[in-house]
């Protein structure tokens, strides 16, 4: 039987020669007619409908094209003749194409008389007449021109239906195109010009689409033009794992997950309405807020003069004396005699007169504390705070009459219990609050005269509506600015997510030295009238600090992700600091990847340190002798790099004249599944300003091996950036980067800005020319130095050359502004420096370094855990309070897991089997606690059955890994047995089953051969 793509080539009408046609290929061939619609999580969640393109032209085929139907359902259906048959890979591409790429659909049909006007433009801008009834008669070359300009077209279209006002249109067809009527006559689109090369339009244009668009017949035109104008196509990426490439369409980035279920039709004049789940309140607001202050500099507590409570009084608010104002003057004298006669009165007729002895303020006590945090107030009494306001602001009546008043107002105070101990990212929904209210009994939702009446559905929803709103409210607006107001709300650098709520005069008590230190050591003040020039004679804003307690320390935060608005404009927020060294950044990437040796013995991540050390144990061979290893660290790294050193180095890592800078968007599903919301990251990719490398094969090679379930959207936009205006920029950034402490302006004349997107690189650059000028001597097969950002580790065979480079750190590098912490080196050997001891790990104990535990024999790599400080696991968790809990604990649980499940831990080749056993072991008894924590911070309603706690156990033992499913199993079900056994009444069900699992594996081959029962003992004792 001859193939679709012959029988497409050759000219077929239709309408008159159908029936004289070849009876129909095997019913085989008509798998593809009938497929279902393409199964994608992340896409469903933008598009109603999802299929394969070769689903999509099927159904789109006039039904009286049978045949036309019949062949692209059968393509692929024959094996090809030969392996050099041109026509069998032209075949096969086309079978490839039409079963891979996904097509996604947003609108419905359009209506008749719209298409017909699609129709006539169609036939206006090809200047053909109406001869779309009749198939390509002019071979492969007219199917080429026709394309072509199908494409065209479609780019013409979208900037004619999007009007004038407008740049240009949200489709991925019309980026790089601009309207232009000067040069309309030499476009090839009218009124367009092109400013950057489309890929997608030239991808278009190419083969297999002119073929596709033979086969589609006389219908193929108008097909195409809808396909491209109302779809979006997606193809397969064959890195990565299910990862896709948007070929056409409206970016995705440009749509919203909600947007699918806007596209049901509406009634006139409706407006879709946001689920109640979707509204969280904004709990970042009550975070580190300052304090309001009176003229005498004390701190003012209640509510901020601003808030409507104290901008609109209630009447008769204003006649009342305060504290503050004591009492009213021009009734001090009356308010006297009063006194005095009450006095007499009581006292038998003594006379009183003015006392001449001041009473003196008894003296203020010192503060004594171990930790700052212990000086923050107790969640529970920051709570009972709250309600106590909350219920002195709203009247008892508000929350319904009768048993319900009580019970309503309840629910509401829980919540706002709540509200107040969530962890750092922890959020609450109004749903929440919302739930269990009983609504009909709240008097004042009632309308007036209906409130003996029954209530309709519409009444309900009204009332529903109104009562969200004032809750919302009452979380929004009073509870938040009470807390703003009156604490100052932190997170610790040892206590993970646990928030903590600082009385104003409390932390302006241990903030303000600490401040103090820090505007003496490391700014100098600048003038207001200058700070504001600069500001406004460049592009970089100034920054903010924080003070982050540090035990009985403080660390300061600088923030450089915040966007701030302009000098001189309030009303739009500019680009953050580090948005803005976005190119810089992007730059210094590039060369990295250009020449990895200037970052010498750099690391960027902690698993840099299981490749680093298995490259140094294969090197050493099987006999290595006995190891040396030191471990440093680097006194204030980035406080104390000196500003024109690392600059002029800076001169030379640049190596281009310019760098050619492009973007791309990566949408990622939430999790497998798709049920939260994807993840939209823009990503910046600097390259040299020849490559041309089509940005396609740059995702296949570089960006998508890594990826799981992402969809890549390219920006055809480019930018060139000279390299002498980015070492500018940089060096304002550096010398002039500015802070904002309070309403002063300070300048940092001292190393380089924490918190800066390029703090880490040119740290690493930075010592690793210390390396290369003053630690050559390690340089030889015996040592391997690595450093990750300012900790630096050696491990050599030769103990002379580690207590050398031990003496040479101490003594410190002045030009480079390296000074060591004595007291966090340490050495696996007797050393003394400076007529002190250094610091011996004890014999037969692992080395620690960066959260990891390193045998210093074998070089065997366990996870460090004890070096948490935060025993409380609770602080480490972000619950998820909403719908779905039970899939939320699953999902919670696993990445628990999977974040400890990294190949250093189990690979088999480096490690030796009780290692990975020893790690496996304890990465699934730190899951099973943190499961029993997540448990345990779910309300009784929400906690799961044990059903779902089995399951979950399961699901964990089904996590990859290079051991036998039944070795996974047995260290599992012990591991989770060990933290169950302490809440044995709870998780009764559990135990049961995890005591049968373990007799069905004690008899395993794979459990009797290895020892399991004594690597168990070995690792729980």
């Amino acid at each position: 039987m001859a193939t679709a793509v012959r029988a497409g080539m050759k000219r077929v009408d239709e309408d008159k020669g159908a029936s004289h046609e070849r009876p129909p290929p095997p019913k085989k061939a008509r798998i593809h007619a009938t497929a279902n619609p393409v199964k994608h999580a992340l896409l469903r969640q933008y598009y109603p409908e999802i299929v394969s393109l070769r689903h999509y032209l099927i159904s789109k085929l006039p039904s009286a094209s049978r045949l036309r139907r019949k062949k692209i359902a059968s393509i692929g259906s024959e094996e090809p003749r030969s392996s050099a048959d041109f026509r069998g890979d032209l075949e096969r591409q086309l079978c490839h194409l039409l079963d891979t790429t996904v097509v996604g659909l947003q609108h419905s049909q359009l209506p008749a008389a719209d298409d017909n006007v699609r129709r006539e433009e169609w036939t206006k801008f090809s200047q053909r007449g109406d001869e779309s009834y009749v198939t390509l008669s002019g071979g492969l070359s007219d199917a080429l021109f026709s394309q072509a300009e199908i494409v065209d077209f479609v780019v013409w279209l979208l900037f004619s239906q999007q009007g004038s006002n407008t740049t240009w249109p949200k489709h991925l067809l019309c980026d790089g195109f601009r309207r232009n009527a000067t040069h309309a006559a030499t476009s090839a689109i009218p009124g367009l010009l092109s400013m950057y090369p489309n890929h997608h339009v030239q991808a278009l244009k190419k083969s297999p689409w002119p073929e596709l668009l033979m086969l589609l017949g006389k219908s193929g035109e108008s097909i195409m033009i809808d396909l491209l104008v109302d779809g979006a196509m997606f193809t397969p990426i064959q890195a990565g794992l299910d990862n896709m490439y948007q070929l056409s369409g409206v970016p995705l980035s440009e749509l919203s997950p909600a947007q699918s279920q806007l596209s049901k039709a509406l009634l006139p004049g409706t407006v879709p309405q946001r689920p109640l789940s979707d509204i969280t309140f904004v709990r970042s607001r009550m975070m580190y807020a300052r304090a309001a202050l009176n003229t005498r500099g004390l701190v003012l507590f209640g509510f901020r003069h601003i808030h409507v409570l104290n901008r609109c009084p209630l009447p008769g608010m204003t006649m009342l004396g305060t504290v503050e104002s004591g009492i009213p003057s021009k009734f001090e004298d009356s308010t006297r005699k009063l006194l005095m006669s009450g006095l007499r009165r009581k006292s038998g007729g003594k006379d009183y007169r003015r006392s001449t002895q001041i009473a003196q303020q008894p003296p203020q006590p010192t503060v004594t504390f171990e930790t700052i945090t212990d000086l923050a107030t107790p969640v529970a009494h920051v709570s009972a705070f709250c309600q106590a306001v909350l219920a002195k602001l709203i009247p008892d009546d508000f929350w319904g009459s009768g048993s319900s008043r009580r019970s309503n107002k309840q629910l509401v105070m829980t919540k706002v219990h709540h509200f107040v101990k969530l962890r750092r990212f922890e959020s609450l929904s109004l749903s929440e609050v919302a739930s269990g209210l009983k609504v009909t009994d709240i008097g004042w939702l009632a309308p007036p005269g209906l409130k003996s009446q029954k209530t309709s559905l519409t009444d309900m929803n009204k009332r529903l509506e109104i009562l969200n709103e004032f809750l919302y409210y009452v979380f929004d607006s009073l509870l938040i600015p009470l807390l703003r107001s009156n604490f100052y709300v932190t997170e610790s650098s040892v206590h993970r997510y646990k928030l903590f709520f600082f009385r104003h005069d409390i932390w302006r008590y241990v903030a303000e030295p600490a401040m103090a230190e820090l505007k003496a050591t490391m700014f100098e003040e600048v003038k207001l009238d200058h700070a504001r020039r600069i500001l406004e004679n460049r592009k970089l804003g100034f920054s903010q600090v924080r003070l982050l307690p540090k035990q009985i320390s403080m660390r300061p935060i600088t923030n450089l992700r915040r966007r701030a608005a302009p000098i001189g404009n309030k009303k739009m927020l500019g680009l953050s600091i580090n948005s803005i060294l976005g190119p810089v950044y992007s730059a210094l990437k590039l060369e990295k990847e250009l020449d990895p040796s200037k970052l010498g013995a750099s690391m960027f991540s902690v698993p840099d340190v299981y490749r680093r050390l298995n490259a140094f144990k294969n090197s050493l061979g099987d006999t290595p002798g006995k190891l040396y290893f030191v471990k440093l660290d680097v006194k204030a790294a980035f406080d104390t790099i000196p500003q024109d050193a690392v600059l002029k180095l800076m001169q030379d890592v640049t190596t281009q004249d310019r760098y050619k800078l492009l973007k791309h968007v990566e949408i990622k599903a939430g999790h497998v599944g798709g049920v939260h919301k994807p993840t939209r990251r823009w990503q910046a990719v600097a390259i040299c300003e020849h490559d041309k490398t089509p940005f396609l094969d740059r995702v296949e090679s570089q960006l998508a091996p890594t990826k799981r379930h992402t969809i890549f959207i390219d920006n055809v936009m480019q930018r060139s950036e000279d390299r002498r205006k980015l070492l500018s920029l940089m060096t304002t950034h550096i010398e002039q980067n500015l802070v904002k402490l309070g309403k002063k302006y300070y300048r940092q004349k001292n190393g380089i800005p924490q918190g800066s997107v390029l703090s880490s690189t040119l740290c690493n650059y930075f010592y690793a020319d210390l390396e290369l000028q003053h630690l050559s001597f390690l340089s030889g097969q015996d040592c391997m130095l690595s450093r990750l950002i300012d900790d630096f580790l050696l491990i050599t065979t030769d103990v002379r050359k580690a207590r050398r480079f031990v003496k040479v750190m101490h003594k410190g590098f002045p030009d480079y502004g390296v000074s060591i912490s004595p007291a966090k080196t340490l050495v696996n050997f007797e050393m003394e420096i400076d007529g002190g001891s250094v610091a011996r790990l004890p014999d037969g104990e692992k080395f620690p370094y960066c959260g990891t535990l390193i045998d210093c024999k074998t070089l065997a790599i366990g996870k460090d855990r004890g070096h948490i400080k935060d025993t409380v696991t609770s602080n480490g968790l972000t619950v998820e309070f909403g719908y779905q809990s039970g899939h939320n604990f699953m999902r919670k649980t696993l990445n628990a897991f999977k974040i400890q499940s990294h190949i250093m831990f189990y690979d088999t080749v480096h490690n030796s089997p009780r290692t990975v056993y020893s790690n496996l072991f304890e990465s699934f008894t730190e899951t099973a606690t943190k499961m029993l924590a997540y448990a345990k911070c779910l309300g009784p309603n929400q906690r799961p059955a044990p059903r779902m706690v089995i399951r979950t156990i399961s699901k964990v033992i089904d996590v990859a890994c290079e051991l036998s499913k039944h070795q996974v199993a047995w260290l599992a079900l012990h591991a989770v047995r060990k933290a169950v056994a302490r809440k044995q009444s709870a998780y009764h069900d559990v135990l049961e089953w995890i005591a049968r699992e373990i007799r069905k594996l004690q008899f395993k081959k794979e459990i009797r051969d290895v020892g399991m029962l004594q690597t168990f003992e070995d690792v729980a004792s």
